[in-house]
């Protein structure tokens, strides 16, 4: 149990209204630490998007039913405890921001070599029959609309995905322990709470 920061601080609307003028001021400060939340901010960004787009990737591109898709996501969380583990080995209990450029790299690359596996291109006909399919039944698996791709095609995204989340764990620790560690200890819950604004 930690004691509180500011026990004399109140939540008030002021509170969220404080947070760009907090985030100014810690642009004005710490340049640093302004970019780094902003990295920060924008690894949840994108990591937002790809695990959306993994849905559309197994559904719409792979031809894989709703198990198989969740897998997907199953397989990425499992890079991302890998990744998160290997850096946490790596930092051995320091903060060593230069460990995130091989997670940004990997990164990089993972996301773009998605461009060089062909995947089947769906017509806007096959997208609204899955979408049909999905409303009118809890299991559409019944009816194949989209091609199933060949298991070399699965298996490589499988690894893109895999190889995907260790990148994301490599590149986002040393990001958090950043931001946990440099606030002094009565500003880091209002750098959590710009860094999550």
């Amino acid at each position: 149990r930690h004691p509180s920061a500011g026990p004399a601080r109140r939540i008030g609307i002021g509170t969220f209204a404080s947070v760009p003028a907090s985030m100014a001021d810690d642009m004005r400060k710490n340049q640093l630490m302004f970019r780094i939340m902003l990295a920060y901010a924008g690894f949840w960004f994108v990591g937002g998007i790809v695990l959306t787009s993994s849905n559309a990737l197994g559904r719409l591109q792979l031809g894989l039913n709703n198990v198989e898709t969740s897998l997907m996501v199953a397989v990425t969380s499992s890079g991302i405890a890998v990744g998160s583990m290997l850096v946490g080995k790596l930092s051995r209990g320091k903060v060593r921001l230069g460990l995130s450029i091989p997670g940004v790299i990997l990164l990089i690359i993972c996301l773009g070599s998605f461009y060089l596996v062909p995947l089947h291109s769906p017509s806007p006909a096959e997208i609204e029959l899955v979408k049909q399919l999905n409303e009118l039944s809890s299991d559409p698996s019944g009816m194949q609309v989209i091609p199933r791709a060949l298991p070399s095609k699965r298996y490589a995204c499988m690894l893109i995905l895999f190889l995907l989340g260790t990148a994301s764990g490599f590149y986002s620790v040393p990001l958090l322990a950043f931001i946990q560690a440099r606030p002094s200890q009565n500003r880091k819950g209002q750098i959590f709470a710009a860094v999550n604004w």
